[in-house]
């Protein structure tokens, strides 16, 4: 995936920021402790029983107004989600194993009060790709770049799912 490189660089350094956030780009910072938070995370998601991308869904929807974790906190779970999908053979699911990895992933569904840039809405994308409808409707509350930067990954999650990708079933 070409543009989730692009964003998930090793530069991109994640980890439990304190409450109030750090920069969500800490560039070039020493991240021993983020990795092995991330290796954690990535070993106890592969570890849970795996739920449908339906039952995600209905799951944040049902828990917007209830979840208030901060726009930092989401950041190294998603991370972590990201990175164990990549280790489970393009089976979307596995990387919505846990309800702190559905909790983090709630931010982007309730995104429109929270400006996001390039990689939250890649992230938004990719990680939730249920939501690309939800994600049309942010597009006028962007900045001209963000709005190029997320019709962009827009047309690769379209183009991926219309070849038939790994995207699961409760995309469309």
């Amino acid at each position: 995936n070409p543009i989730l490189r692009s964003h998930f660089g090793s530069s991109f350094a994640v980890g439990s920021a304190p409450e109030g956030g750090a920069s969500l780009r800490a560039m070039d910072e020493d991240v021993g402790d983020e990795n092995y938070e991330i290796q954690a995370m990535q070993d106890r998601v592969l570890e849970l029983e795996p739920v449908t991308m339906v039952e995600c869904a209905e799951l944040i929807k049902a828990n917007v107004e209830q979840w208030g974790t901060t726009i930092r906190r989401k950041v190294p779970l998603c991370q972590a989600a990201e990175e164990a999908r990549a280790h489970c053979e393009g089976n979307f699911t596995k990387a919505f194993q846990s309800h702190e990895d559905v909790e983090s992933c709630k931010q982007f569904m309730d995104a429109r009060e929270n400006p996001f840039d390039k990689v939250e809405a890649t992230m938004l994308l990719d990680l939730v790709p249920h939501t690309v409808e939800q994600a049309r409707e942010l597009l006028p509350a962007l900045s001209s770049r963000e709005e190029a930067d997320l019709r962009e990954v827009l047309k690769f999650i379209q183009e991926r799912r219309s070849m038939g990708g790994n995207m699961p079933s409760a995309f469309g």
